[in-house]
């Protein structure tokens, strides 16, 4: 197994890649709002609305988070269909996550996010996972482009119902246009959009294996703790030494393996060469993987000052429950000393640990038990 140091470094961004994507993306976002403003303006003639209230305008806005919504519910229904695990649904506000049996309701607190996210997985390796993958990425994109259905019944009601009527044409319009944008090729700020996702299993990509294998792995949380994942997996996963967002991930998914098996020099050396590229990954997804350092760091014999550090890092809006602070705060406030704090923290813990999914949570829980003896001795 590999034990030995490396040098941490940030991961040089492919600045000329980079610029071409933001460049591609720009261009694209801005002819699909000009296209779908004059057709929106254009529809509304030859549908017989007339003249548009202002007071309706808002109305746009509106329309356009419900085909975000649609969008999203696209790839749920695609990844449900394929035999995948429900995991997380946001859209503007809305954040809707997989909670042990039943659903969590809550807000979204990662502006980033309003765009929409969705997260299903799958629950085995196989042959047919890339169809499968490709099946739940281009359910987004075919969701999007079926919304065009709603210019139907905009041009049967006519200007009878001048409000229904624009809303319907609004919807129309700009819900296959969303889909057409998501399947420009493009990874911006750590997120992978889908037609960049299509291109990595289509084309057999090493991103698109490593995202199979992340995917895996990341199911396999809900039925086993992590030091039961096959090797063979986790190995499938890579170095974690790209320069993609996807090698984070497995920095951080490969450190949570040795931590559970007791391999301490190991998880340490992935945790830390995470660490060294995290700025990889999306901005909202950090959080977490620096509340995992905050745990590690709090342990005894290693580095507070980086304990504490990354869990003010952790504090941050992200695609994590905020109820995952408490934990690795509980851990941090002990190693300072601060019994009281700790305590407070740990139980609330404790609470937390009720709506984590699967087996994630038994090496937390065993962790925080161990704490407990320790504060209370």
């Amino acid at each position: 197994m590999e034990t030995q140091t490396m040098p941490l470094q940030a991961v040089p961004e492919k600045s000329g890649k980079k610029s071409r994507e933001s460049l591609l993306l720009a261009v694209t976002s801005s002819l699909v709002g000009a296209l779908g403003g004059f057709g929106v303006v254009k529809l509304i003639g030859l549908a017989g609305v007339g003249k548009v209230p202002l007071a309706l305008l808002p109305c746009i806005f509106v329309v356009f988070f419900l085909a975000i919504a649609l969008h999203e519910a696209g790839h749920v229904a695609a990844g449900v269909l394929c035999g995948f695990r429900f995991f997380l649904y946001v859209v503007g506000p809305l954040r809707i996550e997989a909670e042990g049996d039943r659903l969590g309701f809550s807000l979204n607190r990662a502006p980033i996010l309003w765009g929409g996210l969705a997260v299903c997985l799958p629950q085995s390796y196989g042959p047919e996972l890339k169809r499968q993958m490709g099946s739940f990425v281009a359910g987004g994109p075919l969701a999007s482009l079926l919304g065009a259905t709603a210019l139907i019944p905009a041009f049967l009601l006519g200007g009878t119902h001048p409000m229904a009527t624009l809303f319907l044409l609004t919807f129309g319009i700009l819900s296959p246009l969303i889909g057409l944008v998501t399947l420009v090729p493009v990874t911006s700020a750590g997120f992978v959009n889908d037609g960049a996702r299509l291109k990595m299993l289509l084309f057999d990509q090493p991103e698109g294996r490593r995202w199979m294998a992340l995917s895996t792995v990341a199911s396999l949380c809900m039925a086993q703790r992590p030091r039961e994942w096959p090797q063979p997996m986790v190995e499938l996963m890579g170095d974690g030494l790209d320069s993609d967002p996807g090698s984070v991930h497995t920095c951080w998914l490969r450190h949570m393996w040795h931590l559970d098996r007791g391999e301490m020099d190991q998880a340490k050396m992935w945790l830390d060469r995470g660490l060294a590229r995290v700025d990889l990954m999306p901005k909202p997804m950090r959080p977490s993987f620096h509340l995992a350092a905050a745990s590690f760091y709090a342990l005894p014999g290693y580095d507070l000052t980086v304990a504490r550090k990354n869990l003010e890092l952790g504090r941050l809006p992200g695609i994590h429950n905020k109820n995952e602070i408490h934990a690795p705060s509980a851990a941090v406030l002990s190693a300072e000393g601060n019994k009281a704090a700790a305590l407070k923290e740990l139980e609330l813990a404790f609470k937390a640990l009720k709506s984590q999914p699967g087996k994630l949570g038994v090496p937390i829980r065993e962790r925080l038990e161990a704490l407990r003896i320790e504060l209370n001795g």
